[in-house]
């Protein structure tokens, strides 16, 4: 139950697993964040929306939180590296080269986390 995978949080407290020992958490149902990368001020990367490929975590920052260098960033999930892009147009030159996910597609936390914790795996897991 409270395995890597199994482990979806309790109370006021939820995650979703990445792979590689890597989750995107969310206290109190408000701030969604990833520890552990290599870019650590704080309390790790706030997130607003995000997508997960492969071995990336690509997504945009919250916009109250103004202390990282940029509003867009891919985490290579793998090498714990943290890229940010200033601004959207920077972010979607780089995503459409190297085939990773548009802003489009982007989806908060509680999207991915319903789609992750649906069905068989809440119930088996938690």
């Amino acid at each position: 139950m409270l395995s890597y995978w199994g482990d979806h949080g309790l109370g006021d407290w939820s995650r979703i697993p990445l792979g590689h020992g890597k989750q995107v958490a969310q206290i109190d149902g408000t701030r969604a964040f990833i520890q552990n990368t290599n870019y650590e001020k704080g309390n790790g990367i706030s997130i607003e929306k995000f997508q997960i490929t492969n071995n990336f975590l690509c997504g945009k920052t919250q916009e109250n939180y103004s202390k990282y260098p940029g509003d867009y960033f891919v985490f290579d999930l793998k090498n714990n590296d943290v890229i940010f892009f200033k601004d959207h147009s920077k972010y979607e030159i780089y995503s459409e080269i190297n085939n990773l996910p548009l802003t489009n597609k982007f989806k908060d936390f509680n999207c991915h986390y319903k789609k992750y914790w649906h069905g068989w795996r809440f119930w088996l897991l938690a």
